[in-house]
């Protein structure tokens, strides 16, 4: 397991195959693919200034999990912060889904794979 650099902002996201990676913090800049437990697919972009993410519209039934709709699934909404985002953990975000600064805390089913896909 290795811990990538970037020159041009921080980027320690733990990478534990080429593309893959094993956790990710907020101050791990690029843009990440999600995927949990209830196939519920997420992309965050993480930024220095300005940070978000996007679920998935596409709801899905894997095993025992049902991913169900939510809020302003598919739309670009504000990312505040990441408290958790680790491999066989629930993913939990610090979001401002209402648009008005108010966050909402979001917590999804257990994180199955976590793919850096650029800076």
């Amino acid at each position: 397991m290795t811990k990538a650099s970037h020159a041009k902002g921080r980027v320690s996201a733990q990478r534990i195959d080429p593309g893959l990676v094993e956790a990710v913090t907020d101050l791990d800049f690029g843009r990440y693919s999600v995927i949990t437990a209830s196939a519920s697919a997420y992309v965050l972009d993480i930024r220095p200034q300005s940070s978000s993410l996007v679920r998935s519209s596409q709801c899905q039934t894997v095993g025992e999990w049902e991913a169900v709709p939510l809020r302003r699934d598919g739309e670009t909404v504000p990312l505040l912060g990441i408290i958790q985002l680790q491999l066989g953990r629930r993913a939990i975000f610090r979001l401002d889904i209402r648009g008005d600064g108010i966050e909402t805390t979001r917590t999804t089913t257990l994180v199955r794979l976590i793919r850096w896909l650029a800076e």
